[in-house]
This record gives C-alpha cells, structure tokens and sequence, in this order.
C-alpha cells in the first residue's frame, strides 16, 4: 500500500518498481487524475442565457463573449439572438476544463423569420490549444428545435460559434449550450 500525496491539481504518474532476488528490475507505471474542489465543479458546464437583455458576455463561471460589428448578438429572453443583417457573428467561450474527459457538447438552435440556405450557425471546438475543429453546423430555416452535438477528449476545451443572417427578419436563437462528462 502507499499514498500519493499530490498537492497539484492535474494528471501524475505513479511508477511502482520491483527488484527480484536475481537483481532484475521490473517497473509498471500508471496515471492518476487528482482533481480540486474548482476542478470537480467545472462540469456540467451549461450556458442557459439567464442573463438580461442585451447581455454580450459572461464572466462567471461559464465565462463568454459574443462580438459582431453589426447586426444583433446578444441575449434576448433568456436566449442568444442572431438577427439583423451584418457581418459574422463570434461567440467564444473562456477555457473550460474537462480533465474529466470524454465529454457531450450539445447546443439547441431554432429559427424564426425568413432564415435562407445562406444563413448559418457553425459549432467548433479548441481541445488543448490546437486548432479549431467543426463540431457542426446548421444552413437555413428550422422548422422545428435542433440540437448540435459533438464530443471532446482533453484537458481544455474552447467552444466557438459563428453565425450570419443576411436578412433583418431573419432570426436564429441559441440556448442551452452544454458540456457534460460522458
């Protein structure tokens, strides 16, 4: 038996080593995970919006930002607004840390309005500093409420959205953006 006093948060290796009576060493080494209070309670992460209208960023616990230099991308009734023409809208989320990796990434999108094949809402995704991969991405009207899903296997993990509508009654509305251990 032995205890592994480990002050840091993060991943340690623990080697156990073997000498036979013959003089032979044998060594098995395995990884553990020791996590901290701040560590345990970063998942579920899940943005809901439940912020006041007009509300561009967050720097709670699910800290975010969301940038257009025209057209609307804010948060609007409990939700986030893509609407008036513009340019691309950029919605980027701090670090979020999924040491408790595999997780589900999940994002609810609907539409209203006269939302064409030329307007879109694109998810991707920043594991460990690396570049950015496409989760998914919806292109024109929903009829109905979808749901984006992806996965990320790491330590850190940056989501990015960009949307464009191209039209002033052409609305998309995002919500419940969540990542959550598998």
């Amino acid at each position: 038996s032995y205890t592994l006093k480990a002050s840091a948060p993060g991943d340690h290796a623990l080697t156990a080593r073997v000498i036979d009576p013959s003089g032979a060493t044998k060594e098995h080494s395995i990884s553990i995970a020791v996590f901290d209070n701040k560590t345990k309670d970063s998942l579920p992460w899940k943005e809901e919006f439940a912020l006041a209208n007009r509300t561009t960023s967050d720097d709670g616990k699910t800290s975010w930002t969301a940038t257009r230099s025209k057209g609307v991308f804010e948060v609007k009734e409990n939700a986030l607004f893509i609407n008036d023409k513009g340019d691309e809208g950029i919605f980027r989320t701090g670090e979020i840390n999924i040491t408790q990796s595999p997780v589900d990434i999940s994002l609810d999108i609907s539409s209203q309005g006269g939302v064409d094949k030329g307007d879109y809402v694109k998810l991707y995704q920043i594991v460990d500093g690396g570049t950015e991969k496409l989760i998914g991405e919806i292109k024109g009207r929903q009829s109905h409420l979808s749901t984006m899903r992806g996965t990320a296997t790491g330590k850190k993990l940056i989501l990015i959205m960009r949307s464009k509508v191209s039209s002033d009654d052409e609305v998309f509305i995002i919500d419940n953006l969540k990542v959550t251990p598998r």
